[in-house]
Parts: structure tokens; sequence; C-alpha cells
């Protein structure tokens, strides 16, 4: 078979960049070919793209065939190497694999049709990977411009707990999901915006840690409403930084209501620190949110649940963001409001 009988994967979820292919040829410029690639019975590459695009400009033409079942592992023999070539060879191999990335409106479409990671990405990792997929869809769009100064005081506000953690105003918390729902950071039309709308935080911490020294960006954008900073709080996050992060999203939460913003609480929090995330959240309060995953719906369920024990009762505002088809279907089961991931809203699929 010729290297010009291969086809190339058409949804390919590698992005190779100018240096990796560069890397890849010099490498098998250098000390030829060594690597296999995995191909289907139709000749359609399923692993190897990059190293074919390189093989051809590295005038390769050849390719051998070898049959798998999947039973055997299948070892390629590279004899007559120096042993600085096989150094060599080795550092290539790996060091281009680190020069490529993932392609974010590949894999955001397979998670759209309710596709299985697995253990493949962690939750921070597949957040990351879709708010790439949104900024590809808004390349083109105007930058967001530096928010004007505005003079934010040091504050401390009514608490109702022995850590000081702010007591939110109830009479400001949400009453709806005013559109447009956007993430921060996002570039269609960015945070200049004067329209109202709500903000939301499920992206990337580097995105709205800002905030914490001026939340003022948010208000001067004259949004309606804004849900709670999402600060990363992982399993094996000690319980002092948990409730640090708790107290500086209600924090800015609670300056925002002294700005006229109104407010969504975020729900978003490892189950293990479930009691800290109703700190400063009075009992009349309705209006919460989090954030969906396709593999942790019974997560959800306890978050409304949680929310409901503390309301008192089940008439709260309950909203789901993102989470896909799985995720909608539980929230149109249980009589809650969903939103879609931002990529797919850019894309018109807002079915999940």
């Amino acid at each position: 078979m010729t290297l010009a009988e291969l086809k190339p994967d058409p949804h390919n979820a590698r992005r190779h960049t100018p240096r990796n292919i560069g890397m890849i040829r010099q490498s098998l410029g250098e000390i030829g070919a060594a690597r296999s690639i995995v191909i289907d019975e139709n000749g359609v590459i399923l692993a190897g793209n990059g190293v074919i695009e390189a093989a051809a400009d590295a005038g390769i033409e050849r390719v051998q065939i070898v049959d798998a079942d999947g039973e055997t592992i299948i070892a390629v023999r590279r004899s007559g190497l120096t042993p600085e070539q096989k150094t060599r060879l080795a550092l290539y191999d790996n060091r281009a694999s680190e020069l490529s990335d993932w392609e974010p409106l590949e894999l955001a479409a397979l998670l759209e049709e309710g596709f299985d990671f697995g253990a493949m990405f962690t939750d921070k990792e597949m957040v990351s990977i879709l708010d790439g997929a949104a900024d590809v869809l808004l390349e083109g769009e105007d930058a967001p411009p530096v928010p004007e100064y505005e003079y934010v005081p040091d504050a401390i506000f009514p608490t109702d707990n022995e850590w000081g953690v702010p007591m939110l105003d109830a009479r400001l918390q949400a009453l709806a999901v005013e559109l447009p729902f956007e993430r921060w950071g996002s570039g269609a039309g960015g945070r200049k915006r004067k329209t109202g709308g709500t903000w939301h935080f499920y992206t990337s911490d580097d995105r709205f840690e800002a905030l914490w020294k001026d939340p003022m960006p948010v208000v001067l954008t004259g949004c309606t409403a804004a849900v709670e900073p999402n600060f990363t709080v992982s399993l094996d996050s000690p319980r002092c930084y948990a409730l640090w992060n708790v107290y500086r999203k209600r924090w800015i939460a609670r300056y925002w209501q002294s700005e006229g913003v109104r407010v969504f609480v975020d729900l978003n929090v490892p189950a293990e620190y479930a009691d800290l995330t109703f700190l400063g959240v009075p009992k009349e309060w309705r209006a919460y949110i989090t954030r969906g995953y396709s593999d942790r719906t019974e997560a959800t369920v306890n978050e409304w649940r949680a929310a409901c024990e503390h309301h008192g009762d089940d008439d709260i505002l309950f909203t789901v963001y993102g989470g896909g088809k799985q995720v909608k279907a539980l929230c149109e089961s249980r009589g809650w409001g969903w939103l879609p991931e931002e990529a797919d809203r850019q894309k018109g699929k807002i079915d999940g």
C-alpha cells in the first residue's frame, strides 16, 4: 500500500501545529520511519494523522500493513541505529506529541452526541476544552475593552456564621434566568455589552480570578443578574481552601447585590463540602444554579435536594447549565431549568 491510499480522519480530535508536523518531519529525515500508525479496514487513519502528513513532506511513500485483532501487541523493531540515534528517536517521539493539542470543536461535538469519555478527561479539563471550542467559534469578534476604573471599598458584610461568610440579601436574589446567559470572558458582545442578561462563571478560574480584587467589571456591563463565581474546589482541596473559596464567591456576590445586581447561588461544590455550601445563604433563598455532567446526574439530584432542604420545601428556582442530552432529559423530568453549553449554543445546537 502507498501513503496516497490512506485517508485522513475527517473528524480527527487532535490538532497538529506547524511545529508539531515539522518536528515529526525532522525525525523522519534524520532517523527514518519507526513509529506505527493505526488504520481501519477502509484505510482511514485512526491514530497517526500527523505522522502521515509529515511523512508525505519527508518523501516517504510506502506503507507496510500488519493486520491485528486487538489480542497481540504490535512492536516495530527498528535495527541499525546508533546509541545517539536511539536516544534522539525516543526524544523526538515524545516531544512531537507534546507539540500537538486537542481540536476543541471535535471534542465538543462528541460530547454533544453523548460520547462517554470515561476517565480520559477530568471535569476541569473538559470545561477548559469546551471553553476553547467557544473561543474558536468566536474568533474575529472584537476583544472586550478594559472596563473603566471604579472604586471598590474594603467591606465587611453582615454574617450569620462563625466564619464571617457574608449573608446574601434575599431581596436581591434572582427571579428568573434573564437572557442572554453568557459565560464571563466570552466574545459575543463581550463585557462591553449593556443589554441586561445574566453572567455565569462555569469556566477556568483565570478568566474571573481578577474579580476578587475588583468585582465592578460585572456591574459595569449593566447585567440584571449573575451566578456566583465558581472558584475551583476539588476533592483533594484542604477544607480551609474550600471555605476560603465559599467566602470569596459569597463576598463578591454580596458586593454585586450592593450595586443592584441580582444573584444566583452556585451549587457546583464537591459533596464533601456540602455543609459549607449554604453559609451566608438565607433560608428564604430560592435561586440556585449548578453545572451538569452526564456522568454525575446523581450529584445534580443531590444538589437539588440540598437546596430544597435548606429552603424548607421544593419551591425553588433550580437551573442546570450544560451536561448534554442526558442532563437535559433529567431536567425536563424534574421540572428544572436547563441551559446548553456555550459551544453548543454558538453552533445553534441547543438540544444538548
